[in-house]
């Protein structure tokens, strides 16, 4: 009701050691499935990832994982966290993968980098990709409270997901409509040219013909 419900861990929580090895097929069999339901049916809004690493990397910085499967694949658009972890992976690292905030985990630990309005072009972008994917939660979350407040007692009838929200848009049918029309007439129009081509009078070629010897 208005919480970041947080789906952890993501993905390999508890199967032992601190870096784990697997083939891509045994990860997506396993793994990843009931995860993937949570995100397409369930429209989680927030993920946290695990302690344990993938392969050499970090779950929290592991791309293939998290900007690949999660956000690319499964079309997450919620936030990412990390669960509480010791040795302070780097900011730039963690945004980069795909990430957004943490705990333990501290802007600025690269020297010479700087996450306000002086970065670089290619942090802002990361910067304002973050605050997209928290301020998207947080807004869904909001959506629900008040769906929620304003039926009471109809907890059991309806179910609010991500999917839940009417997107509708003035602009959308107008640029449809646009579209359509404009598409249309370039078809009416390259149908009249090919038709015009076969049906010229054959005389009138030939006089042409005749006056260009």
């Amino acid at each position: 009701r208005g919480r970041y419900n947080m789906m952890k861990h993501f993905a390999l929580y508890g199967y032992g050691g601190e870096q784990i090895y697997m083939t891509e097929q045994g990860l997506r069999e396993n793994f990843l499935k009931s995860f993937r339901k949570v995100v397409l049916d369930g429209g989680c809004l927030g993920v946290m990832t695990t302690y344990q690493g993938v392969g050499s990397e970090h779950s929290e910085t592991t791309q293939a994982l998290l900007r690949g499967v999660l956000r690319n694949e499964w079309g997450f658009k919620g936030a990412i966290t990390t669960d509480y972890i010791g040795h302070n992976p780097y900011c730039d690292t963690l945004l980069r993968c795909g990430g957004d905030f943490g705990m333990g985990v501290k802007p600025g630990t690269i020297e010479g980098v700087k996450y306000d309005y002086s970065s670089s072009p290619r942090v802002q972008h990361m910067i304002r990709e973050v605050a997209h994917h928290v301020l998207y939660m947080w807004l869904r979350a909001d959506y629900y409270q008040k769906q929620y407040l304003a039926n009471p007692g109809t907890d059991d009838d309806k179910f609010f997901s991500s999917t839940s929200i009417d997107s509708w848009c003035w602009w959308k049918p107008l640029l449809l409509t646009i579209n359509i029309t404009a598409g249309t007439l370039l078809t009416m129009w390259g149908a009249m040219v090919i038709v015009s081509f076969f049906t010229k009078d054959p005389e009138k070629k030939q006089k042409k013909a005749k006056e260009a010897k």
